[in-house]
């Protein structure tokens, strides 16, 4: 949980960082962070004790995607929210990616914003808590869990 940013407003915000895969993991591995969240409980991932619903913005350096889940108190898996967010392929180790996300009462949309961009939105207001953090997803590979910089949320 990253407490200091927290509780965001649920009438809309945007939160900025920066990701770095030291190494690539194998196959669909993944992480990112979570958001919306309705308290600050700690949020584990792929948990059935999770016990506040929330939002995960879901990385996957195999491919490059950016994915949007939800999340429900009690069940251990997410579930998907509209399709994947394609972007140039494949990510590379050892190279910092920047990455955006903003909300408001009715919407979500996922965007990189390194090189070109690319962006992704999702009619969605399943939740608006105001709690949020990182996680490492399913790593767990010291090696291949991402570092974050320049994490910013921006209340307009």
């Amino acid at each position: 949980m990253l407490g200091d940013f927290c509780p965001t407003l649920s009438s809309g915000y945007s939160v900025t960082f920066d990701m770095y895969w030291p190494t690539l993991p194998v196959g669909t591995l993944h992480a990112g962070i979570y958001f919306a969240e309705t308290d600050d409980s700690k949020h584990k991932f792929n948990d059935t004790g999770n016990t506040a619903k929330c939002y995960r913005f879901e990385i996957r350096p195999n491919s490059g995607a950016m994915q949007l889940y939800t999340v429900t108190p009690g069940t251990a898996a997410g579930a998907q929210v509209g399709s994947d967010v394609t972007t140039s392929g494949a990510l590379s180790a050892a190279t910092w990616y920047s990455y955006k996300l903003t909300v408001s009462t009715t919407q979500v949309t996922l965007f990189r914003t390194d090189s070109t961009g690319w962006s992704g939105v999702f009619t969605d207001a399943f939740i608006r808590g105001g709690y949020l953090g990182i996680h490492n997803g399913s790593l767990t590979d010291v090696a291949t869990i991402p570092r974050y910089r320049n994490f910013r949320v921006t209340i307009p």
